[in-house]
């Protein structure tokens, strides 16, 4: 993502503008950004990615509050202090926020500010996936999803996405029309399962990526337990390679759940793994978690089985590595969250859970599932980046759940 610098100084102070303190400043923040920061005129600001504010000068709050309006959020207020300059942006700071716009001092060392910047332009880029992002539920939520319902107009107001419905026919009907299945997936996927079951399995994907480029889908949540009945089959591996293709696709019509996942995608590039709470260990500050489909990029390795509820289809046992991760839920009414950094301790095999078992360790309270839960689904990614995402959370306006 692109930077402009845009520079403000009082006249009084304009003779010192691009001393060679200064030069060198940005030109060490530039290297650390891998992109040159030259001056651009206010005309062209608008074209830019991100716009850097850089206060050079005190005296300039006047000529800020002149200008301001023809900037867009966030406004990212550059200082080295010289001049009066960190003066002066605090005071700019303070009126933007007052105006209740998002926006924040950038003040340091040049390895500091570009950490930062290398931040906001992730929390930017998420930004800009969500807007428009069309977001595709196929049949309604599954039955028992009783308190996961979520209006269209408050998921585009709050997120900026569009939630499009699609009749599970249409899905029925893609799979029926589905008349070629390429043999290198059947053999990529049938080592240790029944070459017909991995076709039928193949061809829920194959009709499910239909859906995909025929609505212009950025992700999907299926209807999927009643595929069971008809074909016998499950939609875990085809929402598994979905995720794999970076399209987030989330099981069961939860729509809170598949917002969380999309919203998880977009700011890390990770694939997100969507599981079911099994147990809660109190005294240890503990999860277990587990589900029939994970994203296969998400593994180190991987193994098929039958779905576990159904002992149909094929279910997908992946084994992810210990290590930091990131635990995450939007709530139906997309105005609260709960985030935690967590630590992936072990992959589990139990026979009476789904087939990826998880065991987590938690940073926030594990009481939160027992007492004020946002629902059951949530959904975990790689390494922590529950930080950025609590930025992201409150930059949207939405309040924590603790």
């Amino acid at each position: 993502m692109k930077f402009a610098l845009y520079e403000v100084i009082a006249d009084l102070h304009a003779n010192r503008s691009h001393d060679a303190e200064t030069a060198s400043f940005l030109q060490e923040l530039g290297k650390l950004l891998d992109q040159p920061l030259q001056g651009t005129k206010l005309e062209q600001l608008p074209q830019s990615a991100l716009p850097l504010i850089f206060i050079q000068s005190g005296g300039t709050e006047g000529i800020f509050k002149q200008l301001y309006q023809e900037l867009r959020e966030p406004y990212l207020l550059l200082t080295t202090g010289q001049n009066n300059s960190l003066a002066a942006s605090l005071e700019i700071l303070t009126f933007l926020q007052q105006q209740g716009k998002r926006a924040e001092i950038l003040h340091g060392s040049p390895a500091s500010i570009a950490h930062r910047l290398k931040e906001i332009a992730r929390l930017e880029r998420a930004r800009q996936k969500l807007a428009g992002l069309r977001v595709g539920v196929i049949g309604q939520p599954s039955d028992w999803l009783i308190a996961s319902h979520v209006d269209p107009e408050l998921a585009h107001k709050r997120l900026g996405l569009s939630l499009i419905d699609i009749d599970i026919n249409e899905l029925k009907q893609a799979i029926d029309e589905v008349t070629e299945v390429p043999g290198e997936l059947i053999d990529s996927l049938a080592k240790t399962m029944d070459p017909s079951v991995t076709e039928g399995a193949i061809r829920i994907y194959l009709a499910l990526k239909s859906l995909v480029d025929r609505y212009e889908l950025g992700a999907l949540t299926v209807r999927c337990f009643d595929l069971l009945g008809p074909y016998r089959n499950t939609g875990c591996i085809g929402l598994s390679l979905l995720n794999d293709a970076g399209i987030p696709a989330g099981c069961e019509g939860d729509v809170p759940a598949l917002l969380s996942m999309v919203i998880m995608q977009a700011l890390t590039d990770e694939p997100v793994f969507m599981a079911n709470p099994s147990e809660i260990d109190v005294a240890n500050n503990q999860l277990l978690v587990a589900h029939c489909t994970v994203p296969l990029a998400m593994t180190e390795s991987y193994s098929l089985h039958t779905h576990f509820e159904s002992d149909l289809g094929i279910g997908v046992r992946g084994k992810i590595r210990p290590g930091r991760c990131t635990v995450f839920k939007l709530s139906n009414d997309c105005a609260r969250y709960f985030v935690s950094g967590g630590e992936i301790l072990e992959n589990l095999e139990r026979t009476n859970l789904c087939r990826t078992q998880l065991r987590v360790a938690l940073d926030e309270d594990a009481n939160y599932f027992l007492r004020h839960p946002l629902g059951n689904h949530h959904l975990i990614c790689r390494d922590d980046h529950s930080a950025l995402l609590e930025q992201l959370m409150l930059d949207l306006g939405l309040s924590r759940q603790r």
